[in-house]
C-alpha cells in the first residue's frame, strides 16, 4: 500500500485501509485473499453487513488478527461466533430498538489492557468500571430496548 492510504492517530497508531473496495466502487464484501494486512496491523475492522449498498459477510473468516466489528445490522439476525471477535459494536436502532443506545460486546481482556492514555470516555474500561453508567444514560432506548428483548 503506498503512503497515501496511511493516516496518523491520535497517540502515534497508524491506519490504512486493508482492502480499497475493489476500485472503490464497494458493491462487494471483499475475499479473504483481497484483504492485505502489515505485518505490524494490530486488528481489523470490519463492518459485517453494509445496508446502503445491500451487501454482508456471508460468513466470517479468520483473518489471523484480532477483529473488531460493526455488527449494527447483523444483531437479532443470525448466529454471531463470538470467539471470532474482540469488540462488537452497533447502534440498536437497526434491530434492538430505537435510536440512542450502542451496544457493545468486549473481550475482558482487551478492556483490561487497553492503555490509559485516552480520553476516559472513549476508554471502555471507564464504562465497564462503572456498569455502563459513567454518563447519563439514554433511559428511554434502553427501556424500548429491554422490551423489544424480552
Amino acid at each position: 500500500m503506498g503512503q497515501e492510504g496511511v493516516r496518523r492517530c491520535q497517540e502515534g497508531g497508524t491506519a490504512y485501509a486493508a482492502w480499497d473496495g475493489a476500485d472503490g466502487n464497494y458493491s462487494r464484501m471483499p475475499t479473504v485473499d483481497e484483504v492485505r494486512l502489515e505485518d505490524d496491523t494490530r486488528y481489523l475492522h470490519i463492518t459485517s453487513n453494509e445496508t446502503i449498498g445491500g451487501i454482508r459477510m456471508p460468513d466470517f473468516p479468520d483473518f489471523g488478527v484480532r477483529v473488531i466489528a460493526d455488527m449494527s445490522s447483523d444483531y437479532l439476525s443470525r448466529p454471531i461466533p463470538w470467539a471470532q471477535f474482540d469488540v462488537v459494536y452497533g447502534g440498536a436502532q437497526k434491530n434492538l430498538g430505537p435510536a440512542g443506545l450502542a451496544v457493545v460486546f468486549a473481550r475482558k481482556s482487551l478492556v483490561e489492557e487497553a492503555p490509559d492514555n485516552q480520553p476516559a470516555y472513549l476508554r471502555y474500561k471507564t464504562h465497564a468500571e462503572a456498569d455502563s453508567m459513567a454518563n447519563t444514560p439514554p433511559v428511554f432506548s434502553i427501556w424500548a430496548t429491554g422490551l423489544m428483548l424480552n
